[in-house]
């Protein structure tokens, strides 16, 4: 019967007419996108293009979209990038930037318009579908790493993606754990961060240790001294037990001489500072300006190692304000949004959220490129479209 229903187009228009319908299929693909970008880059680009397309027809069927104070920083910050484009040394390698990164900026505004229509209830379920398969795939990740079957634990995606998405997430986790509407009980929440905190333990990814614990300290010495003490215990734990994490956490001891080639990227970067000081050499651009290939361990390496080295290097101070700009609106609005409430209160836990997540995201960028990035950029997106909508809800 239901194969009878889907076989007729006049079944199936008259669904898609139903602006019902039509939201809890956009709720469905935002929620298989979130899994996707620990999954497939390419699943992720597909349900994307599926969630804007469902965002248009909504559109059609009388939904409306309520202005954001993220909208304007955002798009400027893409203005930027595409006038570095247009400016680019090397337009032709420039050009793919805009499949490869600038379009995806849109994956916010199509997730505001949905939260801007979803019900609380299913709010809450696209968190609770972020936080579970997250844990998931950081326990599947850290499984095949202890096994011996990788060095690291890896997202299904490839490179050092999974890291910074599990930092991001183990963030916002964290600032949400007292929301019982999220977390049905106390225990869910536990499991579902030790899950995602093993995961990063066996991702041996430096930076991303750092910013977590960063993050997770601010935390812990406002909220919950237990907590910080659970961390000391748990880092013990796994530096005792896992040669390889000991041996990791021994190089921070001296970070100047384990750098992993950033120093040398760095101090090639500064030589070319001058050259191209408003619009940048353009996006995709580092083969052909970084010239000290002799002098680094990776020959394969592909990218300066350092957000604002890149955007400024790509996008010149152009993209570096556009950016300032963009991070400082968060800051920005979670700050005055936490000062109109109590700290202790659970009304701040997405405005702590933003302060905590903008700190964890610079600490990634000081040594990586998480903007750049097509999944990780999804996945901050995401957070932010969940934090315009808490403002705007406080200030309507």
């Amino acid at each position: 019967m239901m194969n009878k229903f889907f076989k007729s187009p006049t079944n199936i228009q008259t669904m898609l007419q139903s602006r019902e319908f039509l939201l809890q299929l956009t709720g469905l693909t935002l929620k298989l996108q979130i899994v996707s970008l620990m999954v497939s880059i390419a699943a992720a680009q597909i349900l994307f293009g599926f969630l804007l397309i469902f965002s248009i027809l909504l559109y059609r069927q009388g939904a409306r979209y309520k202005p954001t104070r993220f909208d304007i920083p955002i798009l400027v910050f893409v203005l930027a990038r595409l006038l570095s484009i247009i400016f680019s040394e090397y337009p032709s390698e420039s050009f793919n930037t805009i499949t490869k990164e600038l379009i995806f900026y849109s994956s916010f505004y199509a997730t505001v318009f949905y939260l801007q229509h979803a019900t609380e209830e299913e709010r809450n379920a696209v968190l609770r579908w972020l936080f579970i398969s997250t844990a998931i795939v950081a326990l599947v990740a850290s499984g095949i790493t202890i096994v011996g079957l990788t060095k690291r634990a890896r997202g299904f995606t490839g490179g050092g993606t999974l890291a910074t998405h599990l930092s991001l997430t183990m963030v916002v986790a964290l600032c949400l754990k007292e929301e019982k509407k999220i977390f049905k009980a106390p225990l869910h929440f536990w499991l579902l961060f030790l899950s995602m905190s093993i995961g990063l333990a066996f991702t041996f990814t430096r930076g991303d240790w750092l910013a977590t614990s960063i993050a997770l300290l601010v935390y812990g010495s406002l909220f919950n001294k237990k907590m910080v003490l659970g961390f000391i215990v748990f880092v013990s734990v796994i530096v005792l037990s896992v040669p390889y994490a000991r041996e990791r956490v021994t190089t921070l001891m001296n970070p100047w001489d384990h750098s992993s080639d950033r120093l040398t990227l760095w101090k090639n970067a500064v030589t070319h500072f001058d050259e191209h000081p408003f619009f940048g050499f353009g996006p995709e651009t580092f083969h052909h300006v970084f010239n000290d290939r002799m002098n680094i361990d990776d020959k394969g390496i592909g990218a300066w190692h350092n957000d604002v080295i890149q955007i400024y290097m790509e996008s010149g101070l152009l993209g570096v304000s556009a950016f300032v700009f963009m991070i400082g609106s968060v800051v920005y609005v979670s700050v005055v949004t936490i000062r109109r409430t109590k700290i202790n209160h659970s009304s701040s836990a997405v405005p702590l959220m933003g302060v905590l997540l903008v700190i964890t995201y610079l600490v990634l960028g000081s040594f990586g490129t998480p903007t750049g990035s097509i999944t990780n950029g999804m996945l901050f997106r995401f957070l932010l479209a969940v934090i315009a909508i808490n403002h705007q809800e406080r200030t309507q």
